[in-house]
């Protein structure tokens, strides 16, 4: 004690009485923060979000897509609007009460279809019988007939080991007015000619994988091109679900028809709005994707080279992902001030201690 009697009375406890002000005013810069950092994760979603729904229809068109753009020729042919550069009829099974072959032919076609390009559809029936088609083929000519400079594409992804005589007929009618036609070669994987694929002014379309011709597809001297056919897409399955309803699944088709129906939309799109018949498509459409007859065609490419509104799309979207992802980079980096508050509410640039200049030193020392 008697070493502590002359120091302790130096002692003083110092409390420092709360400052309620400065207590308020940093719990309110705390929900600012919160606030801030809230609303930036709110629009980096929401950025996302748009993005998202933006390049999904590249991929998937959507229910409301194809309804917009696929039209009902069935009753009555010449009641459907035809494009500005065009229509492009579907000959198909289309009405079963679920989503059929055609329906499916639809959202292939909507991925190489240019927007000006109408779509429209002739339901053949389950069946496919010759009669039908004769009809169908009947209608898209007298179609013609009425609309003499209209470009028109028959996509027929469809096939048999044979045509009837009124079949061979139409379709020589067809060519002779300058309708494009196309058709899938049929995915037997043999050289057997598949009709009306095989007949004249027709182009025969196989079905390609990235490593060239798949095996599945039918294939020698008659046909003209092979194209991707693998088609991506959701599908509500039939079986009943334990929550009601049916669940989705995705699934991947392949084929012919798939292939026939991508090249239908390519050829409308090298058409640009002009009538011709295949026959002189075909030239332009194998320059377009720098392939020789009989040659794997890359869809992208030549939609890139012939569809000037799918290019302005490619533009704004690519436009529009570099924009997200510079406003999430903006609205996820830290903040100067949420640097400093991470790191204990100190400036770094406060530690610093005050230096005097070595001539001011000098002064001191001498």
């Amino acid at each position: 004690m008697a070493l502590m009697g002359p120091n302790f009375r130096r002692l003083r406890v110092v409390v420092d009485p709360i400052d309620r002000a400065a207590a308020e005013e940093a719990e309110l810069e705390r929900s600012r923060d919160f606030t801030r950092v809230l609303l930036r994760l709110l629009g980096a979603l929401a950025l996302l979000v748009v993005l998202a729904v933006e390049l999904s229809s590249w991929f998937l068109p959507s229910a409301q897509e194809i309804a917009r753009r696929v039209q009902d020729a069935t009753r009555s042919v010449h009641a459907v609007d035809p494009g500005p550069e065009g229509i492009v009829f579907v000959l198909d099974t289309f009405y079963g009460g679920r989503r059929e072959h055609g329906d499916r032919m639809a959202e292939a076609l909507l991925e190489t279809c240019p927007e000006e390009v109408a779509i429209a559809r002739l339901d053949l029936g389950h069946a496919l019988e010759s009669t039908t088609i004769e009809r169908a083929l009947a209608a898209v000519l007298d179609y013609a007939t009425v609309h003499p400079e209209l470009p028109i594409v028959v996509n027929m992804s469809f096939g048999g080991d044979g045509a009837t005589p009124r079949e061979r007929e139409l379709i020589a009618q067809l060519a002779t007015a300058n309708v494009a036609l196309v058709a899938a070669a049929g995915n037997e994987g043999t050289r057997v000619e598949r009709f009306p694929a095989a007949l004249p002014g027709v182009l025969a379309i196989g079905n390609a994988s990235d490593f060239g011709r798949a095996a599945s597809s039918s294939f020698g001297d008659w046909v003209d091109l092979y194209l991707d056919g693998y088609f991506h897409t959701t599908v509500a399955s039939t079986a009943p679900q334990v929550t009601g309803g049916a669940a989705t699944s995705f699934s991947i088709d392949s084929g012919t028809s798939f292939s026939a129906a991508r090249a239908s939309g390519l050829v409308a799109a090298v058409a640009n709005g002009r009538r011709l018949a295949s026959d002189a498509l075909l030239p332009e459409l194998l320059a377009a994707g720098a392939i020789e007859r009989g040659g794997t065609l890359d869809a992208t490419r030549v939609r890139w080279r012939t569809d000037e509104s799918w290019r302005r799309r490619v533009y704004w979207r690519s436009g529009l992902a570099v924009a997200v992802l510079l406003a999430l980079h903006w609205a996820l980096k830290k903040r100067p001030e949420e640097a400093v508050a991470a790191a204990g509410g100190e400036d770094p640039a406060a530690e610093a201690p005050a230096v005097a200049p070595l001539a001011d030193e000098g002064r001191r020392r001498a």
